[in-house]
């Protein structure tokens, strides 16, 4: 898990430099893609590897990684431990997580015998998945527009199809 913590962190420095020199300006598609892909990958390979670790870190960190890489980091790591709750009340509820046989589709699934409060922990930690998954990513290019407009960077596309111009102009304002 300490790996995994340490690759995070290493592509969220890698990705979300900001340079003294010259200020770059974020894509919203490299910060959505991000948010999308450190999510699904992790979740994908730890149902396939059987790694709780895999999985647990694609859920909890994947979908703030697009919010970090626009440094709105308030709410990466508020969503972050929304999700992080919601994995721990999954947990509670199944008592499977560190269980070796432990598979996805257990997460999502009611089974064996659960009481009324092992329900509602188990519907509680999953809604809190969910909303904070979708949130992170819903507000990921709202933050790389934000983080853009702070730095007086722009980007406007270019369309001209009876000359055949397409592209990306790229802007400063004062």
């Amino acid at each position: 898990m300490k790996y995994l913590l340490l690759l995070f962190l290493t592509f969220q420095t890698i990705f979300s430099q900001e340079h003294v020199q010259t200020i770059q300006p974020k894509s919203t598609t490299l910060g959505v893609g991000m948010a999308i892909g450190a999510t699904v990958l992790p979740v994908a390979l730890g149902q396939a590897l059987k790694s709780n670790e895999l999985l647990v870190t694609g859920i909890v960190f994947g979908p703030s990684l697009g919010q970090f890489y626009a440094h709105d980091y308030s709410k990466a790591l508020l969503f972050t431990l929304v999700r992080g709750a919601g994995v721990g009340l999954v947990a509670y509820a199944d008592n499977h997580l560190n269980s070796s046989s432990y598979k996805f589709s257990s997460f999502l699934l009611f089974h064996g015998r659960l009481d009324g409060f092992q329900i509602v922990a188990k519907t509680a930690g999953l809604m809190l998945c969910v909303s904070g998954t979708v949130y992170s990513i819903y507000t990921t290019p709202k933050a790389v527009k934000n983080y853009n407009k702070k730095h007086n960077v722009y980007l406007m596309p270019i369309i001209n199809p009876q000359k055949g111009i397409y592209g990306i102009n790229l802007g400063f304002t004062n």
